[in-house]
């Protein structure tokens, strides 16, 4: 029988000194191991938007460790866009299923074949936080975007297909991320409902046709899709230093200095990728922390709030949304735990959507 695991931690919210009673929640973080299922049934497809647009939101709350929040009712919460507040029309906890695209940098070259091989358990624990009825797609790119495996309820051949993936099978030693993200943000358009992109790559990118600006403007207007970024520039640096593969970090570019340039921008790339999508980036040091990164995304996805609005908005261009957390007189929200010590939380959402 698979496993569940719990960790809690208990939260009182306090809604200011003149509101009514302490409402005292329990913070669950649950990792829940679904069983493969075999179906091939596609997702449905997404339909026309309406107008005025309805606006979905995925908002994760965190305390200042790390620990997610749940339990929240829909009246703390405020959406405002471009500062004008806006009226919540729905609202669920976690809703199932989750649709999962697992982007995974895999180039022609030795040192990151190595390093993934080490680094697979990661995957596995990872498909195993999500639960059954979620639907998953593994990625590849190197000079583009490949499909490995389409949509699927099916978890095992999600790890087949990784598994069948071998030194020299690649395009190219090329890594075109920005094409590929683009292509994934593109292909997500035509699936229906909130989605999500597990980002496993170094942000480095060699000659991709798609430029940042555009890439960025595609994550501006794919408004249901949210990113989480897993760096792997740092691990992957430590391991081709100590496994005699220096010249497997930057073959373009050669010199320390530049190199060190390379992986920087890479790596705030993949956080402006997850910033303005309402993601999460995430920076392990070693392989072996990977695996801890993805069990914390299946967290966030099994653990957040899906918040619907009608946008008030009438004029093209970006609209800039803020999520608060406010009490019954309209003041920001105040947690405590049970020593009456005050939680410093954050709200994550995405930060605005194009309109054109």
């Amino acid at each position: 029988m698979e496993h569940l695991a719990k960790k809690c931690r208990v939260f009182r919210i306090s809604p200011g000194l003149q509101g009514p009673a302490t409402v005292v929640l329990i913070a669950c973080c649950l990792l829940m191991s679904g069983s493969a299922q075999s179906q091939t049934v596609s997702p449905p497809k997404a339909s026309a938007p309406d107008s005025p647009p309805l606006i979905t939101l995925e908002v994760t709350v965190r305390s200042k460790g790390d620990i997610l929040i749940p339990n929240l009712k829909q009246e703390y919460f405020r959406v405002s866009e471009d500062g004008v507040p806006q009226t919540i029309v729905s609202f669920k906890p976690a809703p199932a299923p989750a649709r999962v695209a697992l982007l995974e940098e895999f180039a022609n070259h030795r040192g990151l074949f190595d390093f993934n091989h080490d680094a697979g358990g990661a995957l596995y624990s990872f498909v195993q936080s999500l639960r059954k009825d979620d639907w998953m797609a593994l990625l590849t790119y190197d000079t583009k975007m490949h499909i490995v495996e389409d949509f699927t309820q099916d978890k095992r051949s999600i790890l087949g297909g990784w598994a069948a993936l071998l030194p020299g099978s690649a395009m190219s030693s090329d890594t075109n991320l920005f094409d590929a993200l683009y292509s994934t943000l593109d292909r997500l358009d035509a699936v229906a409902g909130p989605k999500y992109i597990v980002l496993i790559s170094t942000g480095r990118d060699t000659f991709s046709i798609k430029t940042l600006d555009q890439v960025l403007k595609k994550i501006q207007s794919s408004r249901d899709t949210v990113i989480y970024s897993v760096d792997i520039g740092q691990p992957f640096r430590n391991y081709a230093e100590t496994h005699g593969l220096p010249k497997s970090l930057c073959p373009f570019t050669g010199a320390d200095a530049m190199c060190e340039t390379e992986f920087a921008r890479g790596h705030e790339q993949m956080q402006r990728f997850a910033k303005m999508s309402g993601g999460w980036t995430y920076t392990p040091v070693f392989n072996g922390q990977i695996e801890d990164e993805l069990k914390s995304i299946g967290e966030q996805i099994q653990n957040h709030y899906q918040l619907s609005y009608r946008s008030s908005g009438k004029q093209a261009g970006y609209r800039k949304i803020k999520v608060e957390l406010i009490d019954d007189h309209g003041l920001p929200l105040k947690m405590r735990d049970l020593h009456g010590q005050e939680i410093v939380y954050g709200v994550q959402a995405r930060e605005g959507y194009l309109v054109k």
